[in-house]
C-alpha cells in the first residue's frame, strides 16, 4: 500500500471446478474507493469466460458506481454497468447473451444436467430504498434432464417488496404457460 493506492491479484476455486481469478488496483482518497479491475477470469466447467476490458467501480458515502462490466466467452457476453447514488433515482442494467446454461448448472450446483443457451436482461431503476428490478429472458435449444424444448421465455418484476414471475415453455406444437408467481418478501433486518 502507497498513499492509499495498492495492486492485487487473488485467485480462487470451488470444490466444483470453478475457479475465478482476478488482478487490478486498489486506491483510496478521502472518502472514496476506487477499484480497477483489469483482469477477471472465470472458469466454469470447461467454459472460460474473461473480462473484455477494463472495469472500474467507485464507492463513496453518496454513491456506488460500476463502470462498465464486460465479460466474454466465445460469442457468449455478460455486461452490466450500475450508478446508485444514495439520495437519488438508482440505474443498473445487466445484459447475458448466449450463456451455456451447463454453466448456469454448474454456478447452482444442479444435479440434473441443463444445456442450451441463455439470454437475459434485468434492470434496475427506483431508488435504494425503494429499488425496482425489471427480468426479461429467454433460452433456446433448452434441455434438461431427458426434456427437450425449442425455447423458454421468463419475465419477472421485483418492487414494493413484491416479486412476480411469469415463465413460458415452447415444444413444438405447443406453448404452454409454465406459472406465473407473486409473492411478498420481507426485507432482511
Amino acid at each position: 500500500l502507497d498513499k492509499g493506492r495498492a495492486a492485487f491479484r487473488a485467485t480462487a476455486r470451488a470444490l466444483n471446478g470453478t475457479a475465478i481469478r482476478a488482478a487490478g488496483e486498489y486506491a483510496t482518497v478521502g472518502d472514496s474507493t476506487d477499484v480497477r479491475l483489469d483482469t477477471l477470469g472465470v472458469t466454469i466447467g470447461t467454459t472460460r469466460w474473461a473480462l473484455l476490458h477494463p472495469m472500474f467501480v467507485r464507492n463513496t458515502r453518496t454513491a456506488l458506481t460500476i463502470d462498465t462490466l464486460l465479460l466474454g466467452s466465445g460469442a457468449a457476453r455478460i455486461a452490466g454497468s450500475a450508478n446508485m447514488p444514495t439520495g437519488a433515482p438508482v440505474r443498473g442494467h445487466l445484459q447475458v447473451i448466449g450463456m451455456p446454461l451447463a454453466d448456469v448448472g454448474v454456478l447452482a450446483q444442479l444435479s440434473t444436467p441443463i444445456a442450451g443457451r441463455l439470454g437475459m436482461d434485468i434492470n434496475v431503476a427506483g431508488t435504494r430504498a425503494a429499488p425496482l428490478l425489471t427480468l426479461t429472458g429467454a433460452t433456446d435449444s433448452l434441455k434438461v434432464g431427458g426434456l427437450a424444448a425449442e425455447a423458454m421465455r421468463v419475465s419477472g418484476r421485483y418492487a414494493l417488496n413484491r416479486a412476480a414471475v411469469d415463465a413460458t415453455l415452447t415444444r413444438a406444437p405447443l406453448e404452454v404457460r409454465v406459472g406465473s408467481a407473486t409473492n411478498a418478501l420481507q426485507p432482511v433486518p
